[in-house]
C-alpha cells in the first residue's frame, strides 16, 4: 500500500488474501444453515416490531398535534407597548 510514499527499501510486499476453504464439517454446515436461518426469522421480527412502532409513534404524534391545536385554539399573542428602561433622549442643542 502506498501511504504517500513509495518504499524503495523492500523488494517484495506482503498482501493478505482471505479465502474460504471448500472442504467444511458437517456440523459447521448444519450451524451456518441454521444461523442463517434464525438470521431471517429476526430480520422478520425486526421488521414487524419496526412497523408497530411506526403505528405507535404516529398515534403520538396525532394527540400531541391536537394537543397543540387545543392550546392554540385558547391562547392568543396580544401586542403591548412597554418603556424601553435603557432609552436615552436625545439632546437639543439650541442655538
Amino acid at each position: 500500500m502506498n501511504y504517500g510514499y513509495y518504499d524503495t527499501w523492500n523488494e517484495y510486499f506482503i498482501e493478505f488474501i482471505n479465502k474460504i476453504k471448500k472442504r467444511w464439517l458437517k456440523k459447521d454446515k448444519e450451524q451456518l444453515k441454521q444461523l442463517e436461518l434464525q438470521s431471517k426469522k429476526l430480520d422478520i421480527e425486526r421488521d414487524i416490531a419496526y412497523s408497530n412502532f411506526r403505528k405507535i409513534a404516529d398515534k403520538c404524534e396525532k394527540v400531541e398535534n391536537k394537543i397543540y391545536k387545543l392550546n392554540q385554539k385558547y391562547t392568543y399573542r396580544k401586542k403591548v407597548k412597554v418603556r424601553n428602561p435603557y432609552y436615552k433622549e436625545k439632546e437639543v442643542i439650541a442655538i
